[in-house]
């Protein structure tokens, strides 16, 4: 498969309340991090995730496609939604967490690299205030098997202080959706 060949094509829809639909590109940050982190180039992703009409249960799926150095491409999908929010009003937030699977595709070939996966993907729609520019997405897979990284967008050290104490921690953090769209709705 030639990776400068591959494209995403995103279907645009009217975002249902509840939903967090996108795809298209974002940026490869040097602090990615994982097994899978794949080349310097724009990393595609598409998403469609809501609730069910009962609004108790999420469904759908989401992935991302990550280039490789050796040319082939993994791919990395969550597909059993464990649970799903969609917060805020100027900004809105859409957290997900799912079981998922990673495939390696290379020339035409696609082989399972790993299975029930713990991933997270958390995404910053700004689009009720300046239309979808600046919008960011974070996306993290561990193994089941060891709990090692298979990718992370960025993979940063966070200080945060509460009640006069300071702590740090590692944390995936989102980086700029470069281009498609990507909506949440509440």
């Amino acid at each position: 498969m030639d990776v400068e060949k591959t494209c995403v094509v995103s279907v645009v829809i009217p975002t249902p309340s509840s939903s967090i639909i996108g795809g298209g590109t974002f940026s490869w940050d040097s602090a990615s991090a994982g097994t899978y982190r794949g080349t310097s180039a724009n990393k595609a992703f598409s998403v469609a995730l809501r609730h069910t009409k009962s609004g108790t249960n999420p469904k759908g799926q989401a992935y991302v496609i990550l280039p490789q150095d050796d040319g082939s491409l993994v791919e990395i999908k969550m597909t059993a939604i464990t649970s799903m929010n969609v917060s805020g009003s100027g900004p809105i937030k859409g957290v997900a967490t799912a079981k998922g699977t990673a495939f390696r595709i290379r020339d035409g070939v696609v082989t399972t690299i790993d299975g029930n996966l713990q991933i997270s993907l958390t995404i910053n729609d700004l689009s009720p205030i300046n239309g979808s520019a600046g919008s960011s997405i974070a996306f993290q897979a561990l193994s089941s098997k060891d709990g090692s990284m298979l990718y992370s967008t960025s993979w940063r050290v966070v200080t945060t202080t509460s009640n006069g104490v300071t702590s740090s921690r590692w944390q995936t953090v989102a980086v700029p959706v470069v281009s498609g769209v990507l909506d949440a709705g509440l």
